[in-house]
């Protein structure tokens, strides 16, 4: 989010709190950054309706200099509560993250601060940052690109005899040296039947000749996240092989194809799974179709079939049906789709037509 837009939302954060709410305290980081562009590891925000306040500590003061604009900074240095105590009148009542507030770290802040009342609220952050503006789906698509360019020059590495940790390891080089700033979530690498393991993590397995490779991963650019998944095979296609990637393409094309304004997001799980129910392998599908992406990897809006979500400007999410055959392998393609417009804008642009012999 734009700096110059923290005044806005920090209004319209106070219209879906609970009337007669004074203060609201946030302590998940990614909201603290959507809110302010402050990206430091530890900050506590306590906002009023005319108010920003930033607590961090000395080791983040400079940085939140540079990353804020319209926010009171307070660098700690005694227990963060007593700040509070300080902010916070007595009678007052005190919004906060129910989801995110950990039980130990309320009991203690509700120690501190008596006479106050407090709130609970959950999701109304997450629900502003599930429409993107322009300027962040320019981020998300800045990292997807170098999430393309990464896969483009990882191919030549997938080789019989190289371990999936090292296809990891290089993988992630190539991210950083393009212009990543950290890794969304760990690499995954996995060859023959561990890529039947949806989030199964590389190990010092080799490569064999025939084997499907399936390759999970994102980029950082700004704060924003990309996240792409494409399975290839190294060597020659067999029949099954090719059958299975063809079953999976088709579902996935298919929910991209079906999307439009104002549709519910489970109707595109419903779409895709359909297909892969049809062709017998309903079983071997057991995750969602997809996520929200952004500032974290997972977030709203959720695609799935039990999604309340529907399609709206600014949504960008994961579209990523796969089938997982134990013992034998899976198969997973993954895109990033962005909404723009009311158009469908795929982000993602690394080849899929066919299964990629390597």
């Amino acid at each position: 989010m734009a700096k110059e837009d923290a005044a806005v939302k920090n209004r319209e954060i106070f219209e879906h709190l609970q009337k007669g709410s004074n203060y609201f305290l946030i302590t998940n980081l990614k909201n603290i950054q959507f809110i302010t562009g402050f990206s430091g590891d530890w900050a506590v925000l306590l906002l009023s309706k005319n108010r920003t306040h930033l607590l961090t500590d000395s080791r983040f003061t400079e940085q939140a200099g540079k990353e804020t604009t319209k926010c009171n900074i307070i660098t700690i240095k005694k227990p963060f509560t007593s700040y509070l105590k300080t902010l916070i009148k007595k009678r007052k009542k005190i919004a906060f993250e129910s989801a995110h507030l950990h039980y130990e770290l309320y009991r203690k802040i509700k120690r501190s601060l008596s006479g106050r009342s407090f709130i609970p609220v959950s999701g109304i952050i997450e629900r502003l940052r599930m429409f993107k503006t322009s300027a962040e789906i320019q981020k998300i698509s800045k990292a997807a690109k170098i999430a393309d360019l990464a896969f483009s020059k990882i191919l030549g590495f997938i080789k019989v005899g190289v371990r999936e940790i090292e296809i990891a390891s290089e993988l992630e080089y190539i991210l950083r040296s393009n212009g990543s700033t950290a890794h969304p979530f760990p690499t995954i690498a996995l060859t023959s039947t561990n890529s039947s393991l949806p989030h199964g993590q590389p190990g010092m397995r080799k490569i064999k000749m025939g084997d499907l490779f399936l390759l999970d991963f994102g980029a950082t650019y700004k704060g924003y996240v990309s996240d792409i998944t494409r399975t290839v095979v190294v060597g020659k296609t067999t029949k099954k092989q090719e059958k299975i990637y063809n079953i999976v393409l088709k579902a996935q094309m298919a929910a991209i194809k079906c999307i439009k304004p104002d549709m519910q997001l489970k109707e595109l799980d419903k779409t895709a799974r359909d297909i892969i129910i049809e062709a017998g392998y309903g079983e071997n599908f057991g995750h969602g179709l997809g996520h929200g992406i952004g500032l974290e990897v997972h977030e709203s809006p959720g695609v799935s079939f039990r999604s309340k979500d529907i399609v709206g400007n600014g949504m960008v999410f994961t579209i990523e049906p796969a089938i997982y055959i134990p013992e034998w392998g899976g198969v997973r393609i993954e895109d990033d789709i962005a909404i723009l417009n009311n158009r469908v804008k795929i982000l993602t642009k690394s080849p899929k037509e066919k299964l990629i012999e390597v």
